[in-house]
């Protein structure tokens, strides 16, 4: 997915949910990684050129700070509204989907070493 959204433009900036807002979103224990190692293997990719960590269940903040001219969002969102969609109008952004991998998530592995014992 980064890959694609990098051969959209000139630049990829990457908004990273926070510790935080990932505890709010998905639950007392995750993330299972730390934001700060999240963040290093994001950077280390050659694709990213900056990641950003924020707080908020939501990145529409941050959307209205950077005014992209695409953001890229998962196709499991095509069908819904989100905060985002308003953020991303408002800048005048295009939002585009990508083809995710649907059987490939932290989910769905932390659901497979559970069902292991």
């Amino acid at each position: 997915m980064l890959s694609f959204a990098k051969n959209l433009g000139d630049i990829l900036i990457v908004g990273l949910n926070s510790d935080v807002s990932v505890k709010l979103l998905k639950g007392e224990h995750r993330p299972i990684n730390g934001q700060e190692q999240r963040l290093f293997m994001l950077e280390a990719l050659k694709c990213v050129d900056n990641a950003i960590i924020f707080n908020e269940t939501n990145s529409c903040a941050l959307i209205e700070f950077i005014h992209p001219h695409i953001f890229v969002l998962g196709s499991e969102y095509k069908n819904k509204i989100l905060p985002e969609h308003y953020s991303a109008k408002r800048c005048g952004c295009t939002i585009i989907y990508y083809n995710k991998i649907t059987d490939i998530s932290t989910s769905q592995i932390i659901e497979k070493i559970m069902s292991k014992g």
